[in-house]
């Protein structure tokens, strides 16, 4: 579960664990929308009620597909804000299910925002809702941080990565050879991101 920010570099974070992990399969919520013909809007604004539950049912199903890909022997890696504490919780249930849960949180500085906005309209990726740094501050101030709490309530292992300077904390359970994957990835990403 990739958790942050647009231009976190979760995408790309997403594409280097896919290739360490050769039956894994990549759910972005972005491409959900898409398949759903949930239509895009405007805003990222989290008060408009009607973008609210489009992206509920984008997060539901991104958690169907994600169980389904497990009982297939398959690594769902899934790209999304999980800006909101609801639906982070709705990716947590599955470990109800023994499906381990390993959160990825990555974070970028905000004075680095303005030049990956301006990579990302070079893009012209269909996600692009969030190529401009007003919606970027929407939903940055209506983010729910994770808390200490909220891991405690679920079953999870986390890592906080700051994408900037290449440093990680582990939080929960993680194998030694887990945290040396994430810490060349990290070491790929800068290669992949200069």
């Amino acid at each position: 579960m990739l958790n942050g920010l647009p231009m976190s570099g979760k995408s790309t974070f997403g594409r280097l664990i896919a290739k360490k992990l050769k039956n894994s399969v990549i759910l972005k919520s972005s491409e959900l929308r898409n398949q759903e013909k949930v239509p895009e809007k405007i805003t990222v604004d989290e008060s408009d009620s009607e973008l609210r539950l489009e992206k509920d049912m984008v997060y539901k199903k991104m958690a169907e597909l994600g169980e389904e890909a497990v009982k297939n022997n398959r690594v769902p890696i899934l790209d999304a804000t999980f800006h909101l504490k609801r639906r982070r919780e709705v990716i947590y249930n599955l470990s109800k299910k023994n499906i381990k849960i390993y959160l990825i949180e990555l974070i970028r500085p905000d004075e680095e925002i303005d030049g990956a906005l301006e990579q990302r309209k070079k893009l012209k990726r269909f996600d692009n809702v969030l190529n401009t740094r007003e919606n970027y501050d929407i939903m940055k101030s209506q983010t729910e941080t994770i808390t200490q709490e909220e891991f405690e309530n679920f079953n999870f292992s986390w890592v906080k990565i700051n994408i900037s300077i290449k440093k990680a904390d582990f939080f929960g359970e993680w194998k030694e050879e887990e945290k040396e994957v994430i810490l060349k990835l990290i070491k790929d990403e800068k290669r992949a991101n200069p």
